[in-house]
């Protein structure tokens, strides 16, 4: 009986209003129940009231709540992790853990859920599972002991502390502190080799992510105003990969504008439309297409 009545207290401080129904069904236990657990928490001195009728159900007056600005976002966090490894993974455990979610959902200086926020991209199942370890570790604040690969094919195995997830020119990054190097670095996502979650939380530091930093430390990539000539049975395509602000109707026809990074992936986007796309300038640019477009022919002969 305490464990149910405890429950029903948590659940009106962090909700606003909740129906006797999905309370008795929440806690197995029957509507009757419900209102008899409430009813002994009204003689105790709680300002517990319920209201009938289609828009009824029962609720603790506001200045009794549990608002989400009690802990911040960091203590919630923790106690969510301090709750997974909690060894008593009970009923009561969950429902701990849930209210704390709730809460933490709740937070005004929660921008954006994560299921408003839908990105579906072709990746192969291991980087899938990099960047599910990494979110896991990011969200419960753990070591990640990462094998890595660099840009000249140097491998290391180091422990890094993952903080974000950045997506910038169609590439995944982890953002994290590197035990081995003592700084903060970006880790693209297809070098990583392997993941592995530890249970070793380290502590919160300060950091800013600034994706233009991205070159510093990773891919040296130099970025150059392309100019494309676009065909109209590829404008949808290209309106797509660039947007449609950076197309224009000129004189020499559709025009596709936009500073990009002057890498592999430019050649082969460009090379992916075939005689729908024209490279204008860059002429270096241009160049490197003739040369691809060569270098693949020679293939067929």
């Amino acid at each position: 009986m305490q464990r149910e009545m405890v429950g029903i207290l948590m659940a009106l401080l962090s909700r606003e209003k909740v129906k006797a129904g999905d309370l008795a069904k929440e806690f197995e236990i029957s509507v009757r129940s419900v209102y008899r657990y409430v009813d002994k928490l009204a003689q105790i001195g709680l300002p517990v009231y319920a209201e009938t009728g289609r828009y009824g159900g029962i609720s603790m007056l506001d200045s009794y709540k549990l608002h989400s600005n009690y802990l911040t976002k960091e203590e919630m966090d923790r106690l969510v992790v301090c709750l997974d490894g909690f060894s008593l993974q009970d009923r009561t455990t969950k429902s701990a853990k849930d209210k704390i979610l709730t809460l933490s959902n709740s937070r005004a200086d929660c921008m954006l859920k994560s299921n408003q926020l839908v990105v579906h991209t072709q990746m192969s199942t291991e980087q899938l599972e990099a960047i599910s370890t990494m979110q896991t570790c990011i969200a419960q604040t753990t070591v990640v002991k990462l094998g890595y690969s660099d840009d000249k094919g140097v491998q290391t195995t180091r422990d890094v502390e993952p903080y974000a997830l950045v997506l910038k020119d169609n590439l995944w990054y982890a953002y994290c502190f590197c035990r081995l190097r003592q700084d903060f670095r970006f880790f693209k996502i297809s070098r990583i080799m392997s993941a592995v979650a530890t249970k070793e939380i380290f502590p919160a530091r300060d950091y800013k992510v600034d994706p233009n930093t991205l070159g510093s430390n990773v891919d040296k990539v130099q970025r150059t105003k392309v100019k494309l000539l676009v065909e109209s049975s590829a404008s949808t395509h290209v309106a797509e990969w660039l947007g449609v602000h950076n197309l224009q109707q000129t004189d020499e026809g559709l025009v596709a504008s936009a500073e990009m990074p002057f890498d592999d992936y430019l050649v082969r986007k460009i090379l992916s439309f075939g005689k729908d796309v024209t490279v204008l300038s860059p002429r270096a640019l241009k160049e490197q297409v003739v040369k691809e477009t060569k270098l693949l022919l020679s293939n067929y002969k």
